[in-house]
């Protein structure tokens, strides 16, 4: 086994003339298997199975060659009403990322029947080990960081009147392929098959530094509660980055635990007790996946701003269907005895992030990045008053070997203030209201 990384690979063909030969994938370590989908792998765990052949041909196969091949190709089209340029132009940057390729010989057929003959069994293995990052290095040489797959498309850039002009497609791509030979290297027939790798660097990554992202997260937000048009206590929310969010392999199911702090500060000393202060909470989520792709290789990490400003840039931005929760807060306590008029209640909210589904994971490398965030449209109704705030809160997908904070966010210490409506396990049906 040998990585190739050249950007010019030869073009074989992949229309070979025997069609009674049967080249089929059997996988072993396959992080989740899905009817009508792709089968998706773990680059710590690497791509292991097994190739099945049963020749059914004239012709005697004398090698097999099984290859694991990922491609990844950025388009920007700009058009004739775009800021960057005046003339309609395309910047593509496409590469071979990975080209690992496992060769084996034909059993012999001396000590074999004719039945066994015709069919046979090649294990494949191959392990995605990481090397250490080299600033020399070209990206494709490099094993540090694979971009995991995914494939979008949309609109990159805005026209000066506002309205969209420009397109760009991201698809990161990854096979396994076989190819089945006679004794005279001729192609007998060949087979492809799409999978899924995803690549986690860090099971637990440190929080996402916001200051560098201006502009594109809103964790806290403070309004007055109104109350037939007239104003009354000041409500705080603010929302702190969940743990990283784990992807069940048997059921695509993912929830996120979005701490919230409440502040409440009435305009005057009140007399109010906590019983007397229940807030009635409606939260709509939206999953936001942002893309940013690159046609120059990019050396700090892209935002919202940056691709804006650059012809060489796009940002995609992809949002989930909505989800409700109802809750109902309350047995608010004082912050500070000596301050009558500031109450505070701290909750934690399980939020649908996936269900049935593998999105890609958080992660950057020179010409394709991933991130998210959690959109919240939080409605107050209240005795004191209603208002509405909107947040957009960071969050991180990972896909570690094995759980690391699975069991933390659906511990029994972990529970919710009063969920509105019936509930279920965790692990069947997520309580939420589609």
């Amino acid at each position: 086994m040998y990585p190739n990384s050249s950007n010019a690979s030869s073009t074989q063909d992949l229309t070979p003339p025997e069609k009674n030969l049967k080249l089929q994938f059997e996988y072993e370590n396959a992080y989740c298997m899905r009817e009508n989908a792709s089968p998706v792998f773990l680059r710590c765990q690497g791509v292991k199975g097994s190739l099945k052949v049963d020749n059914g041909s004239s012709r005697n196969i004398d090698k097999v060659k099984i290859v694991l091949k990922g491609t990844m190709m950025n388009v920007l089209q700009h058009h004739t009403n775009c800021s960057t340029s005046l003339e309609p132009h395309r910047l593509l940057a496409a590469e071979t990322i990975l080209n690992l390729v496992e060769a084996h010989d034909w059993p012999s057929s001396d000590s074999l029947t004719e039945a066994e003959v015709k069919s046979a069994a090649f294990s494949f293995d191959f392990p995605l080990y990481r090397k250490p990052w080299e600033s020399q290095q070209d990206f494709t040489s490099s094993m540090g960081m694979l971009p995991s797959t995914l494939s979008v498309t949309g609109y990159g850039c805005r026209a000066p009147t506002g309205g969209f002009s420009c397109s760009a497609t991201s698809q990161i791509r990854y096979e396994v392929q076989a190819f089945a030979y006679d004794d005279k290297d001729e192609l007998v027939d060949c087979t492809i098959a799409t999978v899924a790798l995803f690549d986690t660097e860090n099971p637990s990554p440190p929080p996402i530094h916001q200051e560098h992202f201006k502009g594109e997260y809103a964790c806290t937000k403070e309004k007055r509660l109104r109350r037939f048009g007239f104003r009354g206590a000041s409500l705080s929310i603010s929302a702190s980055e969940p743990q990283p969010i784990e992807i069940q392999p048997k059921t695509g199911l993912a929830m996120a635990a979005v701490p919230l702090r409440l502040t409440l500060r009435t305009k005057k000393k009140s007399s109010l007790s906590p019983e007397d202060m229940p807030l009635n909470i409606k939260i709509i989520s939206m999953l936001k996946a942002s893309t940013y792709l690159s046609v120059a290789k990019m050396k700090a990490h892209p935002t919202i701003s940056s691709s804006q400003e650059s012809p060489f840039l796009a940002a995609l931005c992809k949002f989930s269907g909505k989800r409700i929760r109802n809750l109902q807060v309350d047995g608010w306590e004082q912050e500070n005895p000596k301050d009558p008029r500031t109450w505070v209640k701290d909750i934690t909210v399980l939020l649908p992030v996936a269900e049935s589904s593998f999105p890609s994971p958080s992660f950057f490398t020179p010409f394709v990045a991933r991130r998210y965030s959690m959109s919240l449209r939080v409605e107050i109704k209240s005795s004191l008053g209603d208002s509405v705030y909107r947040l957009a809160v960071p969050i991180q997908i990972v896909y570690p070997e094995t759980p690391v904070h699975y069991d933390n966010i659906y511990s029994p210490e972990l529970t919710e203030e009063h969920p509105s409506g019936p509930s279920s396990p965790l692990d069947e049906v997520p309580i939420y209201i589609r």
